[in-house]
């Protein structure tokens, strides 16, 4: 592959809002995205063929506190370019279920995780996507995660 991403990333209309969603370790190959977009603006390069998202969004969803790695990684590219990258953090109790109706059981900060104020609580609803300032429609979406947090968001996002 020519691309660290995928290469769909570069049809259409390459300033379309992109929007990164990851589950878990899901964020694994999302996290490359972002990093690669990062650098590349940062250093000024203009690439031919290049995606050049209006804006990025990076949602992470976990478990619990210790799911959300590189967390520390995210904000530092957040805080480097904000009107580049916004980022999303949350946590829901439990694993990911196709039925919107799972228990959300309440999440508390361990000894060793205190309480972070940037990190939400509950799955990735319509209302989230909604309240982040996401053009729904015309955005780019990438979903990597357990099978079923990507059903319930395309069945959000369809």
């Amino acid at each position: 592959m020519a691309f660290p991403y995928p290469k769909e990333l570069v049809r259409g209309n390459p300033k379309r809002p992109l929007v990164l969603i990851a589950g878990g370790i899901g964020l694994t190959p999302l996290l490359s995205i972002v990093s690669y977009l990062h650098h590349r603006k940062k250093a000024g390069l203009q690439i031919s063929g290049d995606p050049d998202p209006s804006h990025v969004w990076f949602i992470h969803q976990a478990v619990d506190l210790t799911g959300l790695v590189f967390k520390d990684k995210l904000k530092a590219m957040r805080n480097d370019m904000p009107e580049l990258i916004t980022c999303y953090w949350t946590v829901t109790g439990h694993h990911s279920r196709p039925d919107s109706n799972a228990e959300i059981k309440p999440v508390s900060a361990a000894k060793d995780h205190p309480v972070d104020t940037e990190v939400n609580t509950g799955p990735i609803t319509k209302a989230t996507i909604n309240t982040l300032g996401i053009p729904i429609h015309e955005s780019v979406y990438y979903i990597c995660g357990p099978l079923g947090m990507i059903q319930s968001l395309q069945n959000m996002l369809t």
